[in-house]
């Protein structure tokens, strides 16, 4: 890792899925882009009522980008989600 490890965990991509606390979802904010942040259930063991309900009572977002994590990221990733 001629970068260093961060360099290297900036490339992944990862996943909100019972991670919903503000302490944990600001420094993965901080860390990678957004754009590289999406909406996890951790189906079955999770519902996307209640991940919804825990992502944004941490107020580590705001709407615009919540927008993204719910669709627009996975969108601009996979473009075949658009329709």
């Amino acid at each position: 890792m001629p970068r260093g490890p961060i360099f290297e965990l900036q490339k992944f991509y990862y996943d909100t899925a019972s991670v919903e606390n503000q302490v944990s979802l600001t420094g993965l904010r901080r860390l990678v882009p957004l754009s590289h942040i999406f909406f996890g259930t951790d189906f079955p063991f999770g519902n996307s009522t209640e991940r919804i309900k825990s992502l944004e009572a941490s107020d580590a977002f705001n709407s615009e980008e919540l927008r993204a994590i719910y669709r627009d990221n996975a969108v601009k990733l996979l473009p075949r989600l658009r329709s």
